[in-house]
């Protein structure tokens, strides 16, 4: 059984379907026991509990398809003949293409994609921003101007500064902060790739 601490509804909910997922008929012990572990080394790594919980959910949704077999054991033909079961909705069957081949990889102990996955492309796919909808310069100095006080108003700044997503930030820990005598650096470590950024403080 697999414990965390939520910090909202949706982090509980989160975790209380990551239980259910675990203990439901389907998965063979083997197959339950590489995805606890898969978890544990994916929160060590500090990916967020919403993004170990679409992989829990997917890879169970995987192994209960195909049957009662290990994950190694299942063949390519048997993941083609899934993804192409799936309804064709884009950035959903791409980003489950992702989980699975970064799964597998994982779990033939990171040097390469096994066979069975080898052959799933998927596409990288970018969203234009309307320049509307972004904060300007001016906008963020009035916000940090309102800001009620010094702690509030660095984290205005760190956040525009660094583009961080807000579940980086939260995830931040104070040694990922580092200070040279003019500027600071922030380690960034999970989410979508692992970043090392500095600037002037």
């Amino acid at each position: 059984r697999i414990s965390y601490t939520p910090s909202t509804t949706t982090y509980k909910t989160a975790l209380n379907d990551i239980n259910r997922i675990l203990s439901k008929d389907g998965l063979t012990d083997r197959n339950r026991e590489a995805l606890i572990r898969f978890y544990n080394e994916a929160k060590a790594n500090n990916i967020t509990l919403l993004t170990r919980y679409q992989y829990i959910r997917f890879l169970g949704e995987l192994s209960r398809k195909v049957g009662v077999k290990d994950f190694e054991e299942i063949t390519k033909d048997e993941i083609v003949a899934f993804f192409s079961s799936l309804s064709n909705k884009g950035t959903t069957v791409n980003t489950k293409k992702t989980y699975v081949r970064s799964f597998y990889k994982w779990l033939n102990g990171g040097k390469e994609y096994p066979p069975s996955v080898a052959w799933i492309k998927t596409k990288r796919r970018y969203t234009t921003l309307d320049n509307k909808k972004i904060l300007s310069p001016e906008q963020v100095k009035r916000i940090i101007l309102k800001a009620n006080n010094l702690r509030d108003k660095a984290l205005v700044m760190t956040l525009y500064d660094s583009a961080l997503r807000a579940q980086e930030f939260i995830n931040l820990n104070v040694e990922d902060v580092q200070f040279s005598e003019h500027s600071g650096k922030i380690v960034v470590k999970g989410g979508a790739g692992d970043k090392t950024g500095s600037g002037v403080v």
